[in-house]
Order: C-alpha cells, then sequence, then structure tokens
C-alpha cells in the first residue's frame, strides 16, 4: 500500500431485492454497478436481482464489491467521485 490510500471491508446484508427480469443464467452471475462512477448512489445485479448501494460517508475512491453463491465468487470495482 502506498501512503494516503485506505482499505475497507464492509458487509451488507442483501434484503429488500428486486426481481428485474427474467435473464438466462447457468450459474451465480454478479453485473457491474450503474452509473460508474457514480456519486451517492449506485445499483448492482446479482443474477435477476438488483440492489441499490448508498455510498453514505464514504470518500471518493475506488471500492470493490463481492458476491459468494454456491461456491463461485466474483469481485467488481466501482468508483465513487464526490
Amino acid at each position: 500500500m502506498t501512503a494516503g490510500t485506505s482499505v475497507y471491508r464492509i458487509r451488507l446484508a442483501v434484503t429488500g431485492v428486486e426481481e428485474h427480469g427474467a435473464v438466462p443464467l447457468t450459474g451465480p452471475e454478479l453485473f457491474a454497478n450503474y452509473p460508474n462512477p457514480f456519486n451517492g448512489i449506485s445499483h448492482f445485479g446479482p443474477g435477476i436481482y438488483e440492489r441499490a448501494f448508498e455510498a453514505g460517508g464514504l470518500s471518493s475512491g475506488a471500492y470493490l464489491y463481492r458476491l459468494d453463491a454456491g461456491g463461485h465468487a466474483s469481485t467488481r470495482i466501482m468508483v465513487l467521485v464526490r
């Protein structure tokens, strides 16, 4: 790590997700968030569901988000611009 770099781990329980259409999947899949970069609120899709992410008091930077399901893991990057 370089000076001025921080690492945060935020665990989000997925509750209140909404189904957004029938998409044929062969297994768990994590789609990219949108918009990206974002300011305040972004959305990402695990499979056929959608989840909103509110950045709250987080500062500008690149953040990783991860889906662990059924022995499968996917990690993606989202960029927060304040």
